[in-house]
């Protein structure tokens, strides 16, 4: 892994004259363990821009190496290019008329390692094997809910039940231990005044000081009004969170109940022929119009959305007696419920409309459209059921240093460092599988492999293994400095 030295100063801002031709600058960030958002937010302040002026395809996972295109509007590639920020790197610059937007991209190719790897490879082939022809159940990833719950934050607030909405807000503040959040949270539970609780927070954006500063302007019971202070990007991920959360729970009852077949009163998009579209993801990521535009930009975002939609609408096909062996199981969408996704006439419709019964919801597209009105759009979208990745390839490789990098990265590639060989088995310590695909867009790698290890994925759960893991490290490192001791 590299490391990069960390500028202290922001860039001199080069001035242009830019016109239609060199209106957006588009590069590949390359990034180690940063989070995508605090990067780009980090690279547009540097450039003297705004967050707002930068745009990609979808956000990238912290945890991980990854490389992404980005447009900036109204930036020079000089300016990037002469950035310096710790564990990132930006090139291939070149200019376009157009800026990227959530869903432009096909997929995302993952080459992931699995250290430590103590099964049999025989399982090991035949769960891979199993993922490369059948795939797995698409469910929306735990990164999607976080471990706040934000999908009981949008339910709350979308149902009408608002102090409970501010209540799990505020009590996201106990979650940071030893912090001054947990002092917040600890003056808030006594006293209940957001003024005295806001003078223990940081001034850094945050959804707990919205609700605080929405409590003090309009009193300590006006919970809805407070919950209006949270930004609308904010509020769409706790809503976006609901709508994912209703997917996976009719998703898994649709598979144990009615299996991997489709069956009459599906919805089917081929998926030879499209990606699946969920156009609530479209309507977080932030576009930046020119000073005197936002109104026409704004009206240009709203055609291109129902263009798209309706674009799937017309390839959206229902299940019949006649042409139900047209499809597999890989053509089936289930509905990301919003105010213009449509149920399947089936079973599967019935036990969304019951589910949404059991939260106070009787009519579905005026409840999600409501939210559309004030600036949050709701519209929904459909989803593939399972998801096949291609291009799999998987192998064993054996090593003996436990801290070895046993891929290459794309810079790694660039400046031409040679590939880790894998050691003789009976000479190495440890084994790791590497394994590599690639998945349509809105796929998450942790649910494929889910399907392969059979383990917990749950923040919690990593978490735990995490700890456990460097608890053993340490007493490695510990019994290895005895040793070295005891032989001086």
């Amino acid at each position: 892994m590299c490391s990069f030295i960390a500028s202290s100063h922001s860039v001199p801002v080069v001035r242009r004259k830019f016109s239609p031709e060199n209106e957006y600058v588009k590069f590949v960030l390359l990034k180690f363990n940063q989070d995508s958002f605090g990067v780009i937010s980090n690279l547009a302040n540097m450039c003297g821009s705004r967050r707002a002026c930068f745009s990609s395809c979808g956000l990238k996972d912290r945890r991980a190496i990854t490389a992404q295109e980005v447009t900036a509007r109204r930036v020079t590639a000089e300016a990037l290019s002469t950035i310096k920020l710790n564990s990132v790197k930006v090139g291939n610059f070149q200019y376009t008329t157009t800026p990227l937007r959530a869903g432009d991209h096909s997929g995302n190719r993952f080459t992931l390692v699995l250290r430590h790897f103590q099964g049999s490879e025989d399982h090991l082939n035949a769960g891979m094997q199993s993922l490369k022809d059948r795939g797995f159940i698409n469910y929306f990833g735990l990164q999607r809910f976080s471990t706040s719950r934000t999908h009981l934050f949008g339910k709350a607030i979308l149902t009408g039940h608002y102090q409970d909405a501010v209540d799990m807000v505020l009590d996201g503040l106990r979650r940071f231990p030893g912090n001054n959040r947990a002092n917040a949270y600890r003056v808030w539970m006594e006293t209940k005044d957001p003024d005295a609780t806001l003078s223990h927070l940081y001034k850094s954006h945050s959804a707990e000081r919205d609700v605080l500063h929405g409590l003090k302007k309009h009193g300590a019971e006006a919970y809805k009004e407070a919950l209006g202070h949270i930004t609308p990007s904010t509020l769409s991920l706790y809503f976006h969170a609901y709508q994912a959360w209703l997917f996976n729970l009719v998703a898994s009852r649709r598979i144990n109940e009615l299996g991997l077949q489709p069956i009459v009163g599906d919805l089917v998009l081929p998926a030879s022929a499209v990606n699946a579209v969920d156009l609530n993801d479209g309507s977080v990521e932030e576009s930046a119009p020119a000073e005197n535009d936002s109104a026409s930009a704004s009206g240009d975002a709203r055609c291109s959305e129902k263009s798209k939609f309706s674009k799937v609408e017309e390839m959206l096909q229902v299940v019949t007696e006649e042409n139900i062996s047209e499809f597999t199981i890989f053509d089936v969408v289930l509905p990301i419920v919003g105010g213009r996704s449509r149920l399947p006439d089936n079973v599967v419709g019935e036990w969304y409309q019951a589910l949404l019964r059991e939260h106070g919801v009787e009519q579905i597209p005026a409840f999600f459209q409501f939210y559309g009105d004030r600036g949050i759009p709701l519209p929904g979208g459909y989803r593939h059921m399972v998801a096949r990745p291609a291009d799999v390839n998987w192998r064993v490789v054996h090593y003996s240093d436990r801290y070895a990098s046993l891929v290459l990265s794309d810079l790694d590639v660039l400046e031409g460092k040679e590939e880790i060989q894998s050691l003789p088995a009976d000479e190495a310590e440890y084994r790791a599988v590497l394994l590599e695909f690639s998945l349509k867009t809105s796929c998450y790698a942790t649910m494929a492999l889910r399907e392969v290890c059979n383990v917990d994925t749950s923040s919690s759960h990593q978490a735990a293994v995490s700890k456990r893991l460097k608890s053993e490290l340490a007493q490695t490192k510990l019994a290895s400095e005895k040793q070295q001791q005891q032989q001086q």
